[in-house]
């Protein structure tokens, strides 16, 4: 059984992702975390991870399903283009 070293990572320390209040109060909660920062219509900044996912935050299943779900976005945004490089 594979085994990890999360406690004793230095950068680390066994840490997780916890909801407060303030995120809410200064607009960095989960839903605007999750947001791609588009720059001249290109998602560069794309956030995935447990700390992320809007209902199963601090989770292993969350980081997945939020990865999931960013990709698909990614996905999305490059048939998009090419779809449109195609057609013209």
């Amino acid at each position: 059984m594979p085994k990890t070293k999360w406690l004793s990572n230095p950068w680390i320390k066994g840490s997780y992702c916890h909801i407060t209040p303030e995120c809410d109060h200064s607009g960095s909660g989960l839903n605007e975390l999750a947001e791609p920062v588009y720059v001249d219509g290109v998602p560069r900044i794309i956030l995935a991870g447990e700390a992320v996912h809007p209902s199963h935050y601090s989770t292993t299943h969350g980081a997945f399903e939020s990865g999931q779900q960013q990709a698909a976005l990614l996905h999305q945004y490059i048939m998009k283009e090419q779809n449109n490089s195609s057609n013209k």
